[in-house]
């Protein structure tokens, strides 16, 4: 009996060691991934300057000396604004993009005459874009850059889906999950089933989502919902979005809306 007792107080001992350990394990990869996130969202921070001008609507912001200094600001939704210290000051509703090979492109109508603006998709640094801005046979050059929230750097947890909150019994790996990466211009995570992994560009309110891959492994009595919000909203779409009590608000194509909460 002694023997018996002394060998499960072993073992008990034991799988307390492992326990603890395991738990330590566990901890320490959630801490280094809020690390990151916290790392990540520090580094894609806009100064103080152009988090107020993205306060007040502005999504993408350009300026240059070519031929003469030079400031653009975009409001996707209202207006384009473009002034110069030769004499130019001009005020225009928002054009619709059109999307290049090499660049994306606006044609604007104002009182000095078409307004045209060339973002190009080549980089001036890491975080600006090649820009040109025609008017009056005057070609002006400088770079820029889109705004946006950095909050949106880290992992969010569907929470609803149009009226329809989420329950994570109906998923096989539990509640679907997106992870921003700010710095790689990336979105992975799951739908509560099969991995998920695109590239993204942040523009404004505005998120451009690549095209999706998905892994195609096959989950019991797995909710399909995510899945197919994510093939057919999400993949190669526009998608805009919000925060709202510390919780970030994505509007799809078909103005549905999904809800999701920060990972915890």
């Amino acid at each position: 009996i002694f023997n018996y007792f002394y060998h499960m107080a072993k073992y008990n001992f034991i799988f307390y060691l492992l326990a603890i350990f395991m738990w330590g394990c566990s901890t320490s990869s959630n801490t280094r991934q809020k690390n990151s996130t916290l790392q990540n969202q520090f580094e894609t921070k806009l100064n103080d300057t152009l988090q107020k001008k993205f306060i007040n609507g502005i999504d993408f912001v350009a300026n240059g000396e070519i031929p003469a200094s030079w400031n653009l600001e975009l409001d996707f939704d209202k207006n384009f604004n473009f002034t110069t210290n030769d004499g130019i000051s001009i005020t225009m509703y928002a054009a619709k993009a059109i999307d290049k090979n090499d660049f994306v492109y606006y044609a604007a109508s104002s009182s000095a005459g078409q307004l045209e603006i060339f973002i190009y998709k080549e980089n001036c640094s890491s975080a600006k874009k090649k820009v040109a801005v025609k008017l009056l046979n005057k070609k002006y050059s400088g770079c820029g850059q889109f705004l946006y929230n950095n909050q949106l750097n880290n992992t969010w947890v569907l929470e609803q889906a149009g009226s329809q909150k989420q329950d994570a019994k109906s998923y096989s790996k539990g509640l679907p999950t997106l992870t921003i990466d700010l710095v790689n211009n990336t979105m992975s995570g799951h739908d509560g089933c099969n991995n998920l992994l695109s590239g993204i560009s942040v523009q404004g309110t505005r998120i451009h989502f690549g095209p999706i891959a998905q892994t195609k492994m096959f989950c019991h009595n797995n909710n399909p919902l995510f899945e197919k919000i994510a093939g057919e909203k999400i993949s190669e779409k526009v998608v805009s979005y919000f925060f709202k009590n510390g919780k970030l608000f994505l509007y799809l194509i078909d103005d549905s809306q999904l809800v999701f909460s920060p990972k915890k």
